[in-house]
């Protein structure tokens, strides 16, 4: 059975948002949260919850205030989430790390590779990078390796953001995050991305409704591409999302979290196909279009089939004859699809 630990980065207020309540939604308890100060431990221990905090941050009696992402102070914090999480790879286990802003809907280890021969799993993030904010790293030489050497690249980038390295070279300060650093380290690494369906970011679920475009009920949603704590409350209030408005979680239903917009006046859509003599190309494309969820929306479709030409020759014509068959007349003779 494959072992991971859940370990997150928490500031004071972030449990008001509700990810803890998510998780245990689903019955996961295989987690542990990272405190980043003194309150924000106390505030977890005092509800039973398993919490790690360093030495060095049981220290800090003061509560920290919000870092800006990208922020030297910011990428401090994103420091100590990486040494965490290499001393859990050390002893021995796997980990999925998770963002706090991220909501549980299934449990995501029925989604995942356990390969260990693939070093890292993670969230799809603008495409075709990775995101620092749902990762698995398996505890394997190359897993240790892989985050020794993100570990060393975010170093530099804390020298280089104190430096004001950014400013010199004109490049944002995003650019020097341990986002970038595990992302410029794929290209010699067997990685995994995991279904952006499944495990949506926030843009793709929140702005562009993907997975709800196609009736996909997401395993985990990440809550990012918005900035601000407050403005990450309110985005889950307004979509009935927020598990938690207060110490103790609220009862959430089961099933699919959220309705399809019902729209009084449906959109109107015409497909037209241009078709000749590609009966294969064809048929793929009726069944992509077949298994399309289309929202309840008036979808007409128009089908134009062009005619060989005098040169055209007996095979192109044969091909051309099928397709026509395939595709009927819509009188006497039946379409087959």
């Amino acid at each position: 059975m494959l072992r991971i630990l859940s370990a997150y980065q928490l500031s004071m207020k972030t449990q008001q948002s509700g990810e803890i309540c998510w998780s245990k939604r689903i019955g996961f308890r295989n987690y542990i949260l990272l405190a980043e100060d003194l309150e924000a431990y106390k505030i977890l221990r005092a509800a039973n919850e398993p919490v790690f905090i360093s030495k060095e941050q049981s220290l800090n009696t003061s509560s920290k205030s919000e870092a800006k992402y990208g922020s030297y102070a910011f990428q401090i914090t994103m420091m100590y989430r990486l040494e965490f999480l290499m001393r859990v790879l050390r002893a021995g286990f796997h980990f999925l790390s998770a963002d706090m802003d991220t909501l549980w809907l299934s449990n995501p280890f029925n989604y995942i590779s356990h390969d260990l021969s693939i070093t890292i799993q993670g969230q799809t993030h603008k495409q075709t990078k990775m995101s620092g904010g749902f990762i698995i790293i398996h505890a394997t030489s190359k897993g240790r390796k892989l985050w020794q050497d993100v570990i060393k690249c975010q170093n530099q980038n804390l020298v280089d953001l104190r430096e004001q390295q950014h400013l010199k070279r004109k490049r944002p300060t995003s650019d020097f995050t341990e986002q970038e650093c595990i992302n410029n380290r794929l290209n010699t690494t067997k990685m995994n991305l995991l279904d952006p369906y499944l495990f949506p970011d926030g843009r793709s679920f929140f702005d562009l409704h993907r997975p709800q475009s196609r009736g996909i009920v997401p395993v985990v949603i990440h809550g990012n591409w918005l900035v601000g704590l407050e403005a990450k409350i309110k985005r889950l209030r307004s979509w009935n999302l927020l598990a938690s408005t207060g110490s103790s979680c609220d009862p959430l239903e089961n099933g699919i979290p959220y309705s399809l917009s019902k729209r009084s006046n449906p959109v109107r859509i015409r497909i037209r196909i241009l078709t000749y003599n590609r009966l294969q190309s064809l048929q793929r494309l009726f069944e992509s279009l077949q298994a399309a969820n289309y929202l309840n929306d008036s979808v007409a479709l128009d089908i134009s089939v062009d005619r060989p030409s005098s040169e055209a020759g007996s095979s192109e014509k044969e091909q051309w004859k099928q397709v026509m068959e395939y595709v009927g007349d819509g009188e006497t003779h039946p379409s087959k699809f």
